[in-house]
C-alpha cells in the first residue's frame, strides 16, 4: 500500500486531534466534584451512595446510585445545585 504524504499528513492531524481530546476528557474527569472532594462511596442496599461529610444523618451532599459511577454522577449533580 502506497501512502500518499497528503494521506499520512492528515493521519498525524487526526492522531494529534484525539490526542488533544482524550486529554480534555482525563482533565474534565479529573475536575468532577466527586473526584476533588474526600467522597465516600459505600454500598447501601441494592444501590450505592457518593457522600461528603461524615454520615447519616449529618452528610453534606449525597448522591444515590444503582452503580457506583452513577451514584458519583449524582453527587456531582447534587454538588452543583442541579439534583432532582
Amino acid at each position: 500500500m502506497v501512502v500518499r504524504v497528503d494521506d499520512e499528513s492528515q493521519h498525524i492531524k487526526d492522531t494529534k486531534l484525539r490526542i488533544i481530546y482524550l486529554e480534555l476528557q482525563r482533565a474534565t474527569q479529573m475536575m468532577r466534584p466527586c473526584n476533588i472532594k474526600p467522597v465516600k462511596i459505600i454500598k447501601n442496599g441494592d444501590g450505592w451512595l457518593c457522600i461528603l461529610g461524615d454520615g447519616f444523618p449529618v452528610e453534606l451532599v449525597r448522591g444515590y446510585g444503582k452503580t457506583p459511577e452513577e451514584a458519583c454522577l449524582n453527587f456531582d449533580k447534587a454538588w452543583c445545585g442541579e439534583a432532582d
